[in-house]
């Protein structure tokens, strides 16, 4: 005799086979079900950041010219590329632009400075694959009596898809 103690709709409400044993597709089912719905859809993106820190540039660090005033920026830029993502590029086109509006501003350098890069795979045909690279780049706008290094920070971090990149857009 068999005592049903869970719910209809529960991954345990189907007896086993026989009592005490689980067959292992029971037990997979079993699993499928348990596991955290954020792991549910496997994604196919790629993500890469100079981390959660924001980073000065070794040659601006301690600089006493670096001025009290700093007005902090943000760059958010989506690119559509072709074939591959050329991450180091994409950042360092986004900190060229915030630099430009920096420049604007007054200010002649970033410091505190941090990005992000999430890169997906938007649509492939025959030997083409098409990708959406979000840039975001946080720095703040300063002045100083150097020049800027004109160099991201954590460049190192940054992961893509390798191969030769074509820019189709810069959104």
């Amino acid at each position: 005799m068999l005592t049903r103690v869970s719910s209809p709709d529960s991954p345990l409400s189907s007896p086993p086979t026989s009592p005490g044993l689980l067959r292992v597709a029971d037990v997979a089912s079993l699993f499928m079900k348990l596991r955290p719905a954020s792991h549910k859809s496997s994604s196919n993106h790629i993500e890469s950041s100079s981390g959660p820190e924001h980073i000065t540039h070794p040659v601006l660090q301690g600089d006493p010219s670096v001025g009290a005033k700093k007005l902090p920026l943000i760059q958010e830029e989506t690119f559509a590329v072709a074939d591959a993502v050329d991450v180091p590029k994409l950042v360092r086109a986004s900190r060229s632009a915030l630099l430009e509006k920096a420049e604007t501003l007054g200010a002649n350098c970033l410091v505190d400075e941090r990005w992000t890069c999430t890169v997906h795979p938007t649509r492939s045909s025959g030997n083409h694959t098409t990708y959406k690279a979000h840039v975001t780049y946080e720095a703040s706008a300063a002045r100083t009596s150097r020049r800027d290094p004109r160099t991201p920070p954590a460049l190192e971090k940054a992961r893509g898809v390798p191969g030769l990149m074509t820019i189709l857009e810069r959104l």
